[in-house]
């Protein structure tokens, strides 16, 4: 009785052992995950930064376009 109790107390080692590395496995591999989410919505928050500064740009762009077109408008109907 006390040679299977010694026995499965040392198979439950084994197993927490086992159980434990596990989870140190899944930790890391949580952290790693959580980086790489940081890094891309870094990445997105750089693209959106990006997409808005062109988009300012084309605004101006437009607006000048548009302010001489109206000057030439003006300048040959007169």
């Amino acid at each position: 009785m006390l040679a299977r109790q010694e026995q499965e107390a040392a198979t439950d080692v084994t197993h927490v052992r086992s159980v434990q590395r596990e989870n140190v496995q899944l930790n890391l591999k949580v952290k790693s995950l959580l980086a790489e989410l940081e890094e891309i919505r870094s990445q997105r928050e750089h693209a959106g930064m990006q997409a808005d500064s062109v988009t300012r740009l084309q605004v101006k762009q437009l607006a000048e376009l548009s302010a001489s077109v109206k000057a030439l408008e003006v300048r040959f109907s007169g």
